[in-house]
């Protein structure tokens, strides 16, 4: 019985932890969990920026910048 309570004993103090540890663990598993949605957004919003950029300057010859308005 002793040495299974002793068993017990340094099983608990195996999977115990300090608030720091647990603190730290918490922050790896946000950071490797927010990864994924912000590239994804990264890579969308840089995609949006590219095509509002040539919007934008596609009419050089007159300045203004914007398309010709269709007659």
């Amino acid at each position: 019985m002793k040495s299974m309570l002793n068993t017990v004993e340094s099983f608990l103090k195996e999977i115990m932890k300090t608030i720091p540890d647990l603190i730290t663990d918490i922050r790896w598993c946000y950071k490797k969990t927010i990864d994924v949605p912000l590239s994804w957004m990264e890579h969308w919003g840089s995609k949006m920026n590219v095509y509002a950029w040539n919007k934008r300057w596609r009419n050089r010859e007159e300045g203004t910048g914007y398309g010709k308005r269709p007659k």
